[in-house]
């Protein structure tokens, strides 16, 4: 009866069925998240090696302008004043802290690759096993059947 289930449903190959618990499994995708944000913060330490820019604009209008009377003449306030600011910085010296956060995060990203490695061989190993295991167990079925019948 057992064995009339087991061809009932679509049989596979181990290679099949190890893709299809690669696929699916769920800690598999998680520590391949993990080790795709290290690569981003990995790529992103580089940042603080590179200048910086930062641009900043505005205005305002004055709806009172103001007027003032000098010796030299009547001075009379804008009604729109506009400023821009524009700043550049290069860090030249920060202690070494910038090569040591590089280092830890390209650290960072060799043990989440390591990791996400390891997840997967341990996925694959688990499905081969399972797969052996399900097959031990038919034989082992089989040869109970084949006992039962010469008694």
């Amino acid at each position: 009866m057992v064995s009339g289930l087991v061809f009932a449903q679509k049989v596979i190959t181990i290679d099949e069925a190890v893709q299809i618990a690669l696929k699916n499994n769920s800690n598999l995708k998680a520590a391949e998240e993990i080790y795709r944000a290290s690569k981003s913060q990995a790529f992103g330490a580089w940042s603080n090696f590179l200048p910086r820019a930062e641009l900043n604009t505005g205005w305002s209008q004055f709806f009172d302008r103001t007027t003032l009377f000098t010796p030299s003449g009547i001075f009379v306030g804008p009604k729109y004043n506009y400023n821009f600011n524009l700043a550049i910085s290069q860090p030249i010296f920060d202690g070494g802290f910038n090569w040591s956060n590089l280092g830890q995060k390209k650290a960072l990203q060799r043990s989440s690759e390591n990791s996400f490695k390891q997840t997967k061989q341990e996925i694959i190993l688990a499905t081969k096993q399972a797969c052996f295991g399900f097959l031990k167990a038919q034989m082992l079925l089989e040869v109970q059947l084949e006992v039962v019948k010469r008694s």
